[in-house]
Parts: C-alpha cells; structure tokens; sequence
C-alpha cells in the first residue's frame, strides 16, 4: 500500500520503501474525529475524550477534566433528572469544545500538508520558528513589555 501510494517518488524514498519492507512491525493507523450530534441518550452520556476530543492537538486532558467537572455540577443541581443535566453539560461544554474541534481541519492540514509547495512552506516555518521564539524572548530581556498602569480613585 505505502509502495505503490508512493510509485516515483524521489528523494530518499526508496531507501525507506526498502527499510518498511524490512520491518517486521510495522503498524498503521488512522487518525480520525467522529462528531455525534448529542453526547447522551437517555441515562448514558459521553465525557472525556469520547465526547469532546481534540487529539493530536492537546487540551484533551483539560477539556476532559472540564467536562467532568460541568457534568458533576448540573448532576448535582438536579439528581433526579439526569437526562436533563446531561443537555446542560452538553450546551456549556460545546462552548469551549466545538471551536478547538472546528480548528482541527485548519491544523492538520498545516501539519500534514497534500502538496509539496505545502510540506515545504510546513518545513521552513519549523525550521524558522525557534529563531522567531528566541527573538521574541530576547525582546522581551532587553525591553520587557510594561504593564499598563491603573489609577485608583
């Protein structure tokens, strides 16, 4: 499958072609993203990663915590109605789920561009990027950023 998705191809390629061949463990997976129009039904509800995961990318684990922590709180504010509590976590959770989620087809398009001049344009910016952070940390050494000043009355 690897070979033949990569038939002409240049660079080391065939080198590598050669050493995948030579595995004896090689393994494969996907990455993909299911989007559920609800997160529960009836007395069953999804958190974690099964309801708002935005692998690859992080804050999955704070995303979790914070979903657990919404969903205990509406449990806690009717018990005896958890149908009910789980669409409150669901509405309050999304704000903070469903904008990172709409990202994701932006960043993994960045991350694992379809076209040369876009794996080119990834390398260079990877390449250009710690020289831009220690640029911005030596700015901010020699002339630190002030804090605007509050005046009390």
């Amino acid at each position: 499958m690897l070979a033949h998705a990569h038939v002409g191809g240049g660079w080391r390629l065939p080198e590598l072609l050669d050493r995948v061949r030579a595995a004896g463990d090689l393994w494969l997976d996907s990455v993909s993203q299911v989007r559920m129009d609800r997160w529960s039904n009836g007395r069953v509800v999804l958190v974690g990663d099964a309801a708002s995961s935005v692998s690859l990318f992080g804050d999955g684990t704070t995303l979790a915590m914070a979903g657990a922590h919404t969903l205990a709180g509406e449990l806690a504010a009717t018990p005896a109605d958890p149908p009910s509590a789980f669409a409150r976590y669901e509405a309050k959770h999304r704000t903070l789920t469903d904008p990172r989620q709409g990202a994701i087809g932006t960043a993994a398009r960045l991350i694992v561009p379809a076209t040369r001049t876009g794996i080119a344009v990834r390398n260079l910016a990877s390449r250009l990027w710690p020289a831009a952070a220690a640029a911005g940390w030596a700015r901010n050494q020699i002339a630190p950023r002030r804090q605007p000043s509050q005046t009390t009355t």
